[in-house]
């Protein structure tokens, strides 16, 4: 029997974890998804693509400002899985634009990843972060 979930099922918990907090961390309201993977016909790709839709945007956003960082930017993974290359472009220009970026592969990563960054104060560094780049 595979115990092993699907991104899908560790994003949901990570989600689930956020909403259970919010009165508690207010921020975590602004933790959201952008629907960008899945299966599509040609003409609902298409559609999509002419509506704003791009490859490799990360699957979990946090748009609030801790630390030194914009925001947060998560990309979820279960292994053996990996970032594409266009995953991996989007997160390293997030990175340079100044936000938190990480690949995190179980929902008990991602909590901690946003855990620590809902916790930064101004002019900290989140413990993690490994592509900040240096302007």
């Amino acid at each position: 029997m595979d115990l092993k979930r699907s991104e899908d099922e560790e994003q949901q918990a990570v989600v689930e974890w956020a909403r259970v907090l919010e009165k508690r961390h207010p921020e975590l309201l602004n933790l959201y998804h952008v629907p960008n993977e899945g299966k599509r016909s040609k003409a609902e790709a298409a559609r999509q693509q002419r509506l704003g839709l791009r490859r490799g945007v990360p699957d979990l956003i946090l748009d609030y400002p801790k630390g030194i960082y914009h925001g947060l930017r998560v990309e979820m993974k279960v292994k053996p899985n990996k970032t594409t290359a266009d995953q991996e472009a989007w997160l390293e220009r997030m990175a340079r634009a100044g936000y938190c970026v990480a690949v995190c592969y179980s929902a008990r990563e991602a909590i901690e990843t946003i855990d620590t960054y809902i916790k930064l104060r101004p002019g900290q560094t989140h413990p993690k972060e490994q592509r900040r780049t240096e302007t």
